[in-house]
């Protein structure tokens, strides 16, 4: 220790000022001050603490240098004007100004402390204030080992000290906001969407640009930085010089103007411009807006207006700058219970709940993480306007505003629900009778419910010190690695599987696994159905039984339907022997008339060569008539054994051939509009006979009603929404009653007199359309007609 006391401050001013120039880092400044103070000049102990603006005013110990052994933590020094802010340290900090104690022995001040003052060997103190900024920011304390150890001119040298070491730390911060400064504006600058042109005003050299100015006008940076302003502007370079002048005057702060890109391409765009200072130099700082196609913008931003208006989240923009609130969109001030902008111009921790960290400084930490990486997203708790919180999953990124200037946009998911959910959830797994537990990639058991516990046997503490090759019975450790690979990249699985339980049994189980990608693990449900494949075993050997006993009522159902189709079609033939009976009427009348008329003619001496020609051609082809007639009846009743593609309209003009001879008696018209391109799979005599049966029903609809003036409507058409073949059938008989239209299709149920219908016409139509076609029939009633609808 040097001699006297104003040599070791002349000496701890020489050498902290050595420390102050050559340290960039504050807290290391501090520690190193305090080393000099202490190992250099021979102090006992030297220490700094800050201030702090809160309820109790603590001066909080930054660091310290030498013997103190705990002192500096056990202090509890304040700055308040109570007893343990009177000391020194306490006082210095309170006033700004230096408070020396000459004897720690007997100074009134340094009761709370004196008694572990002295077992450290401290006999004299000094606490120096550091003023920054013409603020109190910390004291300096430094104690002697020797009582009256600073003198007039040692405490001048100390403070002189002080003050270097408030000029270090205020450079240090000031440096470090700087630097803070300059990381934000290369973040902004080169974060921000618009192409942003950093110009020369002397030469109109580009010196800088950002990403998106090299996307936007297809340069690279170093090809950009040999370009000059006049290189990308569509204006003469005189005026360019003109326009620039004006925004380093700020007489200017927007152009509209065209640019030139790499390809040729001329671009309308809009210049926002200002003037920036760069190492003492003046440059224009321009951010470029494409506006060729405003009015596609334009409704995009509506369009986002719209979405913004209608999200399903809470949507809120506060001002970087201070935290105001700028905009909520309407689900955001519904969330919190606020009226519409009743939240503009707050600042945004007024809708942060108390937690366990106070709102503002929940804020400032958000701030921070934002500023640094420029997004945030966790979860937050909010508060409603009548002080109900609730919480919400929160993003927040940054963007420029046009208006606002950098703005944070977080988007809030209210989570109450879901949060009450996953806590309901944690019961339901603790509770549920499936077994569940959560394995890593490795095949280790993290967790376990009881419910599984009970199936296997063992403990919880058990099962997790396990792996699930441990309890599976039946595959191998490569087979379980391959299904865990499977899981993986697939996101999850369902098997079944054989667990051994403790006592060496074995259990069948159901496994439901899902891989949870960010987590790297897989929740597993297991189910215990060893009972389940007992009865499934059992139902097995059931079915086998019930099998041979299905079989044989299909075979016995078989014979019923086709002796029913048979006994059908032995019972049309009633009437087919009438439509028989319409179609010779005609043709054995027009014979008989020309076989008399001969006669006639011989009588009345008439009957020539010519005459006796007519009435014979006459007569041969009203038999030829009749000849094509029993042609078509009998060619109607022939049955082909073999299925094969047939066209639809021919079979259905055939049936409707058949009927001709009535038709025409009773003055029934028969419209048809039929595609005759369309064929089908199938027996055409039996589709023939179908069409014969429902065009029938119709007749005796009109006969059973006394309907004059009858009208059938056949169309056939294919359906392009199902590529199905479509036939359907009308008339105006009248509709079908609803009591009757399910039961038009069951065998022997018929509404016409016994003596004339037996029911199975329609029946032998179901059978034929929908088991031997694979087609459909249905019966329908439309705006006072009755439809069969046929789709093959």
């Amino acid at each position: 220790m040097k001699s006297n006391g104003f040599g070791r401050a002349l000496d701890a001013l020489l050498r902290c000022n050595k420390v102050i120039r050559e340290n960039h880092d504050e807290l290391l400044l501090i520690k190193d001050i305090c080393k000099v103070i202490v190992q250099d000049v021979g102090y006992r102990m030297a220490w700094v603490g800050y201030k702090e603006e809160d309820k109790e005013r603590r001066v909080y110990p930054v660091s310290s240098c030498g013997f103190d052994d705990g002192y500096t933590e056990k202090a509890a020094i304040v700055w308040s004007e109570t007893e343990r802010g009177l000391g020194p340290t306490g006082a210095s900090a309170r006033t700004g100004k230096p408070v020396i104690c000459q004897n720690i022995t007997t100074d009134e001040r340094l009761i709370p402390w004196r008694e572990e003052a002295v077992s450290r060997g401290y006999a004299s103190s000094i606490a120096l204030p550091l003023i920054i900024n013409d603020t109190v920011t910390g004291v300096l304390t430094i104690y002697a080992a020797a009582p009256n150890a600073f003198n007039h001119d040692e405490v001048a040298l100390l403070q002189e000290l002080t003050e270097s070491l408030s000029f270090g730390i205020s450079h240090i911060r000031q440096d470090k906001m700087l630097h803070e400064s300059e990381a934000r504006y290369r973040g902004i600058f080169n974060g921000t969407a618009m192409p942003v042109l950093i110009t020369n005003p002397d030469t109109l050299e580009l010196k800088d640009v950002n990403e998106q100015a090299c996307l936007f006008y297809g340069y690279s940076k170093d090809e950009f930085l040999k370009k000059r302003l006049s290189d990308i502007q569509t204006l003469p370079e005189e005026k360019l010089k003109v326009l620039v002048s004006e925004v380093i005057g700020k007489r200017r702060n927007y152009l509209s103007t065209r640019h030139r890109t790499l390809s040729g391409e001329i671009r309308d765009v809009e210049v926002y411009t200002g003037p920036i200072t760069i190492q003492g130099k003046p440059y224009v700082c321009s951010t470029i807006h494409d506006i060729t196609a405003s009015k596609a913008t334009e409704e995009q931003v509506n369009l986002s207006n719209e979405i913004l208006n209608n999200m399903s989240e809470g949507v809120l923009l506060t001002r970087a700058s201070d935290g105001i609130i700028v905009y909520t969109n309407p689900k955001f001030e519904e969330m919190t219970g606020y009226e519409h902008n009743e939240l503009t111009g707050r600042h945004v921790y007024v809708t942060n709940a108390p937690t366990d960290i106070d709102p503002t400084e929940k804020i400032q930490k958000i701030m921070k993480v934002i500023s640094e990486s420029g997004q945030w997203q966790g979860e937050i708790k909010k508060i409603k306007k009548d002080g109900t919180p609730f919480w919400c999953y929160a993003t927040t990124s940054t963007f420029e505003h046009t208006k606002h200037g950098t703005v944070w946009v977080c988007v809030h998911t209210d989570i109450t629900d879901r949060l009450k959910l996953e806590e309901r959830n944690k019961t339901i797994l603790s509770t549920t009778m499936d077994g569940f537990w959560v394995l890593d990639m490795e095949g280790n058991i993290i967790q376990v419910n009881e419910a599984y516990c009970n199936m296997s046997g063992y403990t919880q503490e058990e099962m997790t010190k396990m792996r699930i090759r441990d309890i599976e019975a039946i595959e191998t450790p490569e087979e379980i690695q391959r299904r865990v690979i499977h899981i993986a990249e697939t996101g999850g699985d369902r098997f079944e599987a054989v667990h051994k339980r403790k006592d060496g049994s074995i259990f069948d189980v159901e496994v439901s696994v899902n891989f949870i990608k960010n987590d790297n693990v897989m929740f597993s449900f297991v189910r215990d159905i060893t009972e389940r494949k007992r009865m499934q075993e059992e139902i097995r050997r059931q079915n086998l039984n019930l099998q041979k006993r299905v079989d044989e009522e299909v075979a016995k159902n078989r014979i019923a339907d086709q002796l029913m189709y048979e006994q059908s079609r032995h019972l049309s033939m009633g009437e087919l022997l009438v439509n028989i009976s319409h179609q010779w009427r005609q043709p054995l009348c027009a014979a008989a008339i020309a076989v008399q008329d001969l006669k006639d003619a011989y009588l009345h001496n008439e009957l020539d060569e010519a005459y006796l020609n007519y009435n014979i051609q006459l007569a041969m082809t009203e038999i030829k008539s009749l000849s094509n007639t029993i042609d078509k009846f009998r060619n109607f009743y022939i049955e082909t054994k073999e299925q094969k593609e047939f066209n639809i309209a021919d079979e259905i003009n055939k049936a409707e051939s058949l009927m001709s001879g009535y038709v025409k008696e009773r003055d029934i018209i028969i419209d048809k509009e039929l595609d005759k391109s369309l064929t089908t799979q199938g027996y055409p005599g039996e589709f023939a006979h179908v069409i014969l049966n429902i065009l029938t029903n119709a007749r005796d609809t009109f006969e059973r009603t006394n309907f004059n003036n009858g009208i059938v409507r056949i169309k056939l058409y294919k359906d392009n929404a199902t590529g199905r073949k479509v036939i359907t059938i009308i008339n105006n008989g009248g509709e079908i009653p609803d009591d009757i239209k399910n039961r038009v299709f069951d065998p022997y149920f018929t509404t016409k007199d016994k003596t004339r219908g037996t029911g199975m016409g329609l029946y032998t139509a179901k059978i034929i359309i929908e088991k031997h076609m694979k087609g459909a029939i249905s019966i329908g009633n439309i705006d006072g007609w009755c439809e069969l609808r046929i789709e093959l």
